[in-house]
Parts: C-alpha cells; sequence; structure tokens
C-alpha cells in the first residue's frame, strides 16, 4: 500500500518576514517540498529544510512559471508519492490566492489537505502606510476587490455602482493597469472626484513607497512617482487618517535591502531596527575538511588543462602534508594549482606559492579538493534559490561584509546566484572597507549607533 502524502496551503504573509504565522513556520520547516509564488518574501525560502526540494510557481502579468493547472499537477504528484508539499502563496490564500480551487482539486484526487491563512496583503499594507481599514469616524465598511477575473469570466466584473455608494471604503488588490479605468467607473457612478486615494507599492516591505491623491489627481501622480505591481489601492476618507496614524515608512535605512552572510548581529539588528530589510543568508563552511586520496588521485591525474582548485585555506594545508606523506611533492601536479577566494590565494603565498585567482570564465575546466562543487561549499540550494529571487525583485540594494573572508563568499555568492552582480558593501572596518575597494567592489564604514548617510541608498 502506497503512502499518502500531505498539501498545506500556507499563507506568508505581506512581506515583512515577522508577520509569518507560527503555524507556518512550523509547517515550512518540515516540508519536502515548496511550491511557492513571486510575491512570497524569498528570505522565507531560507526556513526550508537543506533536504526540501523548491519550486518556483511565480506569476506576473502576460509571464507565467508554471499555469495553475501545472501548479496543482505538481501538488498531485509529489503527495502521491507520500510527502509533505507546501503551497505557498503571498498574503492570505483565501483572499484572491485560488485556495479554493486547490484545495476542491486536492479533495477530487483524494489527497489529504489543510489550509493555513495568513496575514493578508491589503489590510497590513495599509496600516503600514498609516491607513486603518476601518475607522469609528471615517469607514464603517470595506470591501476588498480584485481587478483582475478569470479571462473566462463573461459577466460584468465589478458592480461599480454599489461600490462606489455602499462603501466606505475600497481596497483593490491587481489594480494598477486597469487604475484610470477604475477611477473613471467609480465617478461614473457618484464617488466624488476629491475622495481621497491611496497606493501603497510592496507594502510591509522596507522598500515600501505611497503615493496620496484623489481620484481626480491619482493617475498623474502614479505616473509621476512610477509606482506599479505589486500594489494595493485604497480609496475613502479614511485615507485623511495617514498623517496621524502613518508609522512605519520614512526611517533612516527605509528602502535598503541588506544580505547578510551570517545570522544576526548587533549590527545587522541596529540595521533592522533603523528601517533596512536585512536578509541573512548563514553560509555553509566547509573549512577543514579531510583531503581524502581520491582528492590526491585526482589533482595527480590532472592535466596542464585543468585547474587544480582550493576553496579553504585549511584544504590547501591538508592537501600539501598529504602529498608529501606519500611521497609526492608539488611539482608531480600537472594542473595549475589556483585558489578560490582571496585568502587561499594570501595563505599560498605565506608558504611561497604564487596561486593565480580561478574565475568562472577560465577556460581551464576545475578539479576541485575538498568538496564535490564549486557552489556547494558555500551555498545550499534553499540559500541560492533565496538570494537569486531576492535579486531578481530588486530587494537587494547592498551587502553587509563584516571580514575580507565575507567579501570573498559573496563574490562567490554573486557569481553563482546572478552573474557577477555588484552589490555596494557596508562594513564596519576601515581594513575591510579597503579591502573592498582594492578588489573595485564599493563599500562604506557602517559606525554602531551612527545613522547611515541617506545617499547611500
Amino acid at each position: 500500500m502506497s503512502i499518502q502524502g500531505k498539501v498545506y496551503l500556507v499563507g506568508a504573509g505581506p512581506g515583512d518576514a515577522e508577520l509569518l504565522t507560527v503555524k507556518a513556520r512550523k509547517i515550512l520547516q518540515q516540508a519536502d517540498v515548496v511550491i511557492f509564488d513571486r510575491l512570497v518574501n524569498p528570505a522565507l525560502i531560507m526556513e526550508v529544510s537543506d533536504h526540501a526540494k523548491l519550486v518556483y510557481a511565480g506569476k506576473q502579468p502576460c509571464k507565467h512559471v508554471l499555469r495553475q493547472g501545472d501548479i496543482q499537477t505538481e501538488m498531485l504528484v509529489y503527495a502521491k508519492k507520500g510527502k509533505t508539499v507546501v503551497r505557498l502563496k503571498g498574503g492570505d490564500p483565501a483572499v484572491f490566492g485560488r485556495v479554493g480551487e486547490e484545495a476542491a482539486y486536492l479533495k477530487a484526487h483524494h489527497i489529504p489537505f489543510e489550509i493555513v491563512p495568513g496575514v493578508t496583503a491589503g489590510t497590513a499594507a495599509s496600516i503600514y502606510a498609516g491607513v486603518p481599514a476601518t475607522h469609528r469616524t471615517f469607514s464603517s465598511s470595506f470591501a476588498i476587490v480584485t481587478a483582475h477575473r478569470d479571462r473566462d469570466e463573461k459577466k460584468e466584473t465589478l458592480n461599480w455602482q454599489a461600490l462606489a455608494q455602499s462603501v466606505d471604503t475600497l481596497m483593490i488588490y491587481m489594480g494598477m493597469k486597469q487604475l484610470a479605468s477604475i477611477v473613471d467607473q467609480l465617478m461614473k457612478h457618484g464617488k466624488p472626484a476629491v475622495t481621497p486615494v491611496l497606493i501603497v507599492e510592496w507594502g510591509t516591505y522596507s522598500r515600501q513607497q505611497s503615493v496620496e491623491g484623489t481620484l481626480g489627481t491619482i493617475v498623474a501622480n502614479v505616473a509621476s512617482a512610477n509606482l506599479a505591481n505589486p500594489a494595493v489601492i485604497l480609496i475613502g476618507d479614511v485615507v485623511a487618517v495617514r498623517e496621524a496614524v502613518s508609522w512605519f515608512e520614512h526611517k533612516p535605512l527605509s528602502g535598503m535591502g541588506i544580505l547578510s552572510l551570517r545570522g544576526k548581529t548587533e549590527v545587522t539588528e541596529a540595521l533592522r531596527t533603523q528601517g533596512a530589510d536585512v536578509f541573512a543568508a548563514p553560509l555553509q563552511q566547509n573549512k577543514g575538511k579531510v583531503v581524502t586520496d581520491t582528492d590526491i588521485a585526482a589533482a595527480l591525474q590532472a592535466s596542464k588543462n585543468q585547474a587544480v582548485l582550493f576553496f579553504a585555506k585549511e584544504v590547501l594545508f591538508a592537501f600539501l602534508a598529504k602529498l608529501g606523506e606519500k611521497g609526492y611533492d608539488i611539482r608531480s601536479v600537472q594542473g595549475q594549482l589556483m585558489a578560490g577566494t582571496q585568502e587561499v590565494e594570501q595563505s599560498a603565498r605565506s608558504l611561497g606559492l604564487q596561486l593565480a585567482r580561478y574565475s568562472k570564465k577560465s577556460t581551464l575546466s576545475p578539479v576541485v579538493i575538498g568538496t564535490d562543487a564549486i557552489n556547494r561549499r558555500f551555498l545550499p540550494q534553499k540559500i541560492t534559490v533565496a538570494i537569486r529571487r531576492l535579486l531578481e525583485e530588486g530587494h537587494l540594494t547592498h551587502a553587509f561584509c563584516e571580514t575580507e573572508q565575507e567579501i570573498d563568499d559573496l563574490r562567490l555568492v554573486l557569481e553563482e546566484c546572478a552573474n557577477e552582480a555588484a552589490l555596494p558593501i557596508l562594513t564596519t572596518s576601515d581594513q575591510v572597507q579597503a579591502y573592498a575597494k582594492s578588489l573595485s567592489m564599493y563599500a562604506s564604514v557602517v559606525l554602531h549607533n551612527q545613522p547611515l548617510d541617506q545617499t547611500m541608498s
């Protein structure tokens, strides 16, 4: 009898990773397979176990990585293999998250499932922008509306007359492309042109940006500010309370997304407190790994067209020692000895060895000593996926490095994840700053308890 798996349809919240529910985090950490959407904060991918399979199912207008039918098939296939599957959705899956379709599909195929609600993006983004959905003076009712409907739907998409006349506050999802039409319909059905409007882009992230206006001015204001999806549109008199309630935006480091290659530190927490999003991606170090007989044999068999490559100084030292134990010296290796990091290069120089730095652009094929792949020494799959998504969505503006080794690590991370994309470096050390500049990497020193200069962002 085959073992039946289970699918969890989980809300990831609106963006701020700390808004993930306790239950969602627990399930995510136990998952065998995670199928995640575009608007899931990539930092949450770092919560999964190292063995979990990650499937990106991102959807953008006119650009779907996986169609809805394919996503449902993926859930079914893995569940039938006995896997614990998490379908991770931005916000709350019950609010325009197609959870009803997916749950019905699973039930029709006799797959056990559970739905885990999340903090919905609309109410979270609005209050992070300083506007509550309800207010005793201004709003005793609100409606959550989507401007995007099934293409096969033939009936009128929305009852604009009812929305314009019977609800105090409108909260509209996926409406940026239809903004002009939304404004026209509401005014056509009786909503005054002076009705306040607020649009919140990337709500609850540090990069959150809000633009105010009225039904009569908001289209021009949005065009001037260059706002785009993902965004929530708020329409109603309650927007007027924003000046008194606003609390999240305009912190000293608002708009900055900082990559840290270690866990929480005093400095990273200070950066977060000042308004930056700090994405901690702790790397798996493999220093001190014993060099095996297989490593020695591979090095001795390497041709002149191959690079015998070291990513940790401890591996280099162990390799040289074991080579001597077996009666060989360095001249026995025909391949070109090369350093994968600056640290290895400097360590080799202290021994009188001049090792060139290896680049992925090199025409030499690598023979890696002490590990089985260039990226695995540092990057579990979940870290690679998370950093790629952070870069793709523009969430990262800087990296934070406290040591020279972390700068070397950063270069490998970016080379692996983003074709050598550059990130300005923040550091606490003048020495590290000088080292970064010697590598043509822009760096600035961050002093404890002193805000960063906003020109950096």
